[in-house]
């Protein structure tokens, strides 16, 4: 290590055809700097150097923003979609979307049925986006009373990093309460 601390050592390799093969793969948390890789046969003596750094990635965050609740008789679903890095600089990349339902809302997450997808090829700060409501009844027998969740991977086309996000909501008639939950990964 950039230290001179013997991080990994192989004695006596033979070779197979004059040609030994190794790999060493370095820790999570590698010291900073120049690490060298020795190899010595009887009285010769080679090194090579390399350098490890430390790279962040820039992380980011998808934000999927839907009603609080939607009405049953609603011709469609909107909501928008918007992506930015932690220091609040906006994200340019494209967007896959997917539309999913579940009847009654009170089913576990595992009960959602994909209904319909849409996909921006770029999306420039933010962007809104429409799904028909005609869509869920492909999945479900009545709109009301079921639950919708849109989940979005964002593909930031600069640093080719993916970001994952979702919010979904309840499709209620006047006299039902809604809720609204959305998450970031």
């Amino acid at each position: 290590d950039p230290k001179g601390n013997i991080v990994k050592r192989w004695v006596s390799k033979a070779p197979h055809i004059g040609v030994v093969s190794l790999k060493f793969s370095l820790p999570d948390l590698p010291e900073i700097g120049w690490w060298r890789l020795q190899v010595k046969v009887r009285d010769q003596l080679e090194e090579k150097k390399f350098l490890v750094t430390k790279i962040y990635d820039p992380l980011f965050e998808v934000f999927v923003e839907l009603p609080f609740y939607g009405m049953s008789t609603d011709e469609e679903i909107v909501g928008v979609l918007t992506g930015s890095y932690v220091t609040d600089k906006p994200v340019y990349g494209n967007a896959s979307l997917t539309l999913s339902v579940k009847q009654p809302w009170t089913l576990p997450d595992s009960h959602y049925k994909e209904v319909d997808s849409l996909y921006f090829e770029y999306v420039d700060v933010e962007e809104e986006f429409h799904f028909p409501m005609s869509s869920l009844l492909s999945a479900v027998e009545q709109v009301e009373g079921s639950e919708v969740k849109v989940d979005v991977v964002f593909h930031d086309v600069f640093t080719s990093i993916k970001a994952e996000g979702s919010s979904r909501y309840a499709t209620l008639n006047l006299g039902q309460i809604s809720y609204l939950e959305s998450t970031c990964y």
